[in-house]
């Protein structure tokens, strides 16, 4: 008797994923990939594969994270996972690389590419229809500030802005073409892929997409301008501080002086735990910047999640049907659902432990304009 197609093609996949896991690190997403790497789609399916049939799927599950706060989250209830369980390096590049493949995602009978990998805040300075709205809002709001505006009237819009970690470019392009029109922008990421998308969908004549490796401020990393030569340094929900005014960040802070006219602005915005937040309220002022404006959005940031919770569970459903070890019966489902919590936790997804902090209180969604004095 034959062996039926869909058996066969489990027994195919079980041995190319053994293969794979005793090959490479490709089923290790947690940790297993870097900055620069390009993942095409037949290996982008196989390390799925490989995660799927390895331990790390029951380690995950068993998981509990109490880092930062007197409740324990579990994996199971909440997607709680302690920042040592990866490297933030690996998880982005699964991402960025992922948000590519999907291409477009159907969402309210529209469709989109997923670009805004932002929480966001409301209410929404733009349409209900807008899928990455919340995203738009976030970055529009350092316009409210009237020391910014009164930068851009002196300069007559013609500055020039550095974005630190920008992501796929979504919000510089959407900042230098209807925030800042007159600027001359440039986004920098460490992520090649998302660099890549960048360059794909938003680069322009003022729009200068940027990929550096080992990241801004780190191992020599630096933005490529001169020094006291942008009017705004902006950092939006990129991954610094999120325990503590640390090496790290003091070495990113450096970089942004180093850039910074005299009197020029640094724009920061992002949920953080809130003691992070009072650490570095204390230090920038010991590097010369004294604060402007700052906005508590911790609300709007959770009313955001909430409004948006059915684009998040359109990206988890093209993220099921894009890959076909999900497919895979045993092992298939547990891996799926491991995924789906791992993404929605770093979307802050309602009743995810990132989300719940915020309504604890324990992270606090701010948006600060600082003014280097110096």
């Amino acid at each position: 008797m034959s062996v039926g197609k869909p058996v066969s093609l489990v027994i195919l996949s079980f041995v190319v994923a053994a293969v794979v896991q005793k090959a490479c690190k490709a089923g290790d997403f947690l940790k297993g990939y870097t900055s620069e790497m390009r993942i095409p789609g037949w290996q982008f399916q196989m390390g799925v594969m490989a995660f799927c049939v390895s331990p790390l799927v029951t380690q995950i599950n068993g998981t509990v994270e109490h880092r930062g706060t007197d409740i324990d989250y579990t994996f199971v209830e909440s997607g709680g996972i302690n920042e040592d369980d990866y490297d933030k390096g690996s998880v982005y590049a699964i991402l960025y690389n992922l948000y590519e493949q999907l291409g477009e995602i159907t969402y309210a009978n529209r469709t989109f590419e997923f670009t805004f990998n932002t929480w966001g805040v409301a209410p929404s300075d733009f349409g209900e229809d807008d899928p990455q709205r919340h995203g738009k809002t976030s970055y529009s709001y350092f316009s409210k500030s009237a020391e910014v505006q009164q930068q851009l009237t002196k300069a007559d819009g013609k500055v020039q802005i550095v974005e630190i970690g920008c992501g796929t470019g979504a919000g510089a392009s959407h900042l230098s073409q209807n925030v800042f029109p007159n600027s001359m922008y440039m986004a920098i990421d460490m992520q090649k892929a998302a660099i890549d998308t960048c360059n794909r969908l938003h680069a322009s004549d003022r729009l200068e997409c940027v990929h550096i490796p080992q990241g801004v401020g780190n191992a020599g990393g630096a933005v490529p301008l001169a020094d006291s030569s942008a009017d705004f340094v902006i950092i939006l929900e990129t991954h610094i501080a999120e325990q503590s005014i640390g090496p790290e960040e003091k070495a990113i802070f450096a970089e942004v002086t180093r850039v910074l006219k005299p009197g020029g602005y640094f724009l920061w915005g992002n949920a953080l735990p809130t003691g992070v937040w009072h650490d570095a309220e204390k230090y920038l002022p010991t590097i010369g910047y004294t604060t402007v404006d700052r906005w508590n959005n911790t609300l709007g940031a959770v009313r955001a999640r909430d409004e948006d919770s059915p684009r998040c569970d359109a990206v988890i459903e093209a993220v099921k049907k894009h890959f076909v070890a999900f497919e895979v019966p045993y092992f298939g489902e547990p891996c799926h659902d491991v995924i789906s919590k791992l993404i929605l936790n770093f979307y802050r997804d309602k009743g995810t432990a990132l989300y719940d902090k915020m309504v604890q209180g324990f992270h606090s969604y701010m948006h600060y304009v600082f003014k280097l004095e110096k």
